[in-house]
């Protein structure tokens, strides 16, 4: 039964897509149709990456209260996995044998990586907020709510090949997802232009960036990639303006982080990266909602989630052919975003992506 359930809300997520997506209350039909489903959520909810898991509730719990009728039969388990692999894994075991729920979410490539073949070996339909397009590769039970790391460098270098950069330098954080983008950037670097990425690595722990600033400074790279984790941008850019360093910088959609832009006190002002678009609309309600915008990225990707499951929930029908369709459809918090499954990446979404700039700070 279980099984069944899940496999109804996954092959009828495209027809939601394409309906008209508003803030309006369901009609009267689509909420005669709802039937109890659960949904189990792991995710990060304390400690080093907690503002992930927090901004991802928080979408989903803003979704509920801006629909509660749609969601009335729908039940969101949070689970607090910390940033642990194998604890992700037990849970993953517990919402299944104990909770018996009908779809599981998860967030970041660490958990991806661990869940995904477990989903396959278990056959249980499982949605991941990730890039890692492995995870998802040939898989019948395991997706990925979100663009693939080539995606986002690939939209990167694009912006970066406008400027005529030639001369990358990367800053990398010890972190699977930030790993991945920057390996996803030396690929397309390489096969799309002649650009040359060169890689310093950094501990996850280390908020000390005085002497690799000075050292890149000498090195007169024509841009520096800071692909560093919550916490060690903002230090890393505050310490860029104390020893006055002048090289040009980019980012990944970890910027995409009011929380991180307050900390570093103006000193990130017209740093850029890619990130997908998100309405202004959904950004003002979630601000006004949660006093932040602390990344507000995964926040709009997992608002865009819980409403195609209760949409599909309210749908009571099992549509295939849409499911697999590859035409774009309007979102709610986000621009357009569509369903595709690729020998390459597997059945994933994906998001439109733009360029963006830090505002200056007042």
């Amino acid at each position: 039964m279980r099984l069944r359930s899940f496999k109804f809300a996954l092959t009828v997520l495209i027809a939601i897509l394409i309906s008209q997506a508003t803030w309006a209350e369901p009609t009267q039909s689509a909420s005669n149709n709802l039937r109890p489903f659960k949904v189990g959520m792991i995710l990060t909810l304390s400690g080093p990456g907690a503002d992930y898991g927090i901004a991802i509730r928080n979408a989903v719990e803003l979704a509920r209260k801006d629909n509660p009728e749609k969601f009335s039969q729908i039940n969101f388990i949070y689970e607090n996995a910390e940033l642990s692999p194998a604890a992700a894994i037990t849970t993953f075991n517990k919402l299944v044998e104990r909770d018996q729920v009908d779809l599981i979410f998860t967030w970041g490539v660490a958990f991806c990586k661990a869940i995904a073949p477990l989903a396959e070996a278990r056959k249980i339909y499982t949605v991941g907020e990730c890039v890692d397009e492995e995870s998802s590769r040939g898989k019948k039970y395991f997706m990925r709510f979100m663009n693939s790391s080539r995606d986002f460098m690939e939209t990167q270098i694009a912006a970066l090949e406008d400027r005529k950069i030639r001369q990358i330098q990367v800053i990398l954080s010890d972190n699977p997802y930030l790993e991945i983008l920057s390996e996803s950037l030396s690929r397309v670097a390489a096969a799309r232009t002649q650009m040359v990425v060169s890689v310093e690595r950094v501990s996850a722990a280390e908020n000390d960036f005085r002497s690799l600033i000075l050292k890149i400074q000498q090195r007169q790279a024509d841009i520096v990639g800071v692909f560093l984790a919550h916490g060690q941008i903002s230090q890393f850019y505050i310490q860029r303006r104390q020893l006055q360093a002048t090289f040009d910088t980019f980012g990944t959609n970890y910027f995409d982080s009011q929380s991180e832009i307050l900390v570093a006190q103006g000193t990130m002002d017209a740093a850029h990266f890619v990130s997908i678009e998100i309405k202004p609309e959904f950004i003002e309600r979630y601000q006004k909602q949660y006093g932040n915008l602390s990344q507000i990225g995964f926040a709009a990707i997992a608002y865009e989630f819980a409403n195609v499951i209760a949409q599909a929930n309210a749908a009571g029908q099992t549509l295939v052919e849409f499911f697999r369709s590859e035409r774009d459809f309007a979102g709610i918090s986000t621009s357009e975003f569509r369903f595709v499954d690729t020998p390459e990446e597997g059945p994933h979404i994906k998001f439109k992506l733009a360029e963006k700039f830090i505002p200056a700070q007042s």
